[in-house]
């Protein structure tokens, strides 16, 4: 896993490569927290085309209740890329359980990385 934050863009880009928990991935997301140039406003791109794991709901249920604990300070675009299988399925439960409560943060998956930014970016919508 990686990442790298870009302040003029106002942008997080993440890698996620390899088998994903929930564990695993609160550890990393916690760690861009941490990173004094992250600000919870940012729009950001999390790139899943090389992962591979597949969550129960229960585990879906808890990243979702992790991203509420965390919230966005102001309303922010998430671009999740994935490609077809059991991520962008996992990725889709989080995106529709997540619709569910009062969020700040706005997730939305696409194929296409340079889509994803230009959404994220809110050049479209």
């Amino acid at each position: 896993m990686s990442y790298s934050i870009h302040p003029s863009e106002n942008l997080l880009r993440a890698r996620v490569a390899g088998a994903i928990s929930v564990e695993g991935l609160i550890k990393f997301m916690n760690q861009i927290g941490a990173d004094a140039s992250y600000r919870r406003d940012m729009g950001v791109m999390v790139d899943f085309r090389d992962s591979s794991g597949q969550w129960d709901f229960s585990e879906a249920q808890r990243y979702r209740d992790y991203l509420v604990r965390i919230g966005a300070a102001t309303k922010s675009r998430w671009g999740l890329i994935v490609k077809p299988g059991p991520i962008a399925a996992t990725c889709h439960v989080v995106i529709i359980i997540s619709e569910a409560i009062t969020s700040k943060a706005h997730l939305r998956m696409f194929e296409d990385p340079m889509l994803a930014k230009r959404w994220v970016l809110g050049e479209i919508d």
